[in-house]
């Protein structure tokens, strides 16, 4: 079971399938913790819109190479502080 505000358990897998929904689904469910990063990070409200969108972008390529050694969440947010 998931918990409130959280992704379904099974997210992951799908992610790692590159299901769409499932990442649409991460997407909305990252996008303003990620955005609020890239703010604090860039201090541009444009630089952190497209940073966003790179970065979600970045994701769906590496997905594949999650390897859930970590929470989906702290893998978002590394690759998000390394771009």
């Amino acid at each position: 079971m998931s918990r409130p505000g959280s992704l379904p358990a099974d997210t992951t897998e799908r992610l790692r399938r590159r299901d769409p929904a499932a990442f649409e689904a991460c997407y909305l469910h990252f996008k303003d913790p990620i955005y609020r990063l890239a703010i604090r990070l860039l201090g541009d409200a444009q630089e952190a819109e497209d940073a966003l969108h790179d970065i979600f972008l970045t994701l769906w390529d590496d997905l594949p190479r999650f390897r859930g050694d970590s929470e989906l969440g702290t893998w978002i947010h590394r690759v998000a502080v390394n771009h």
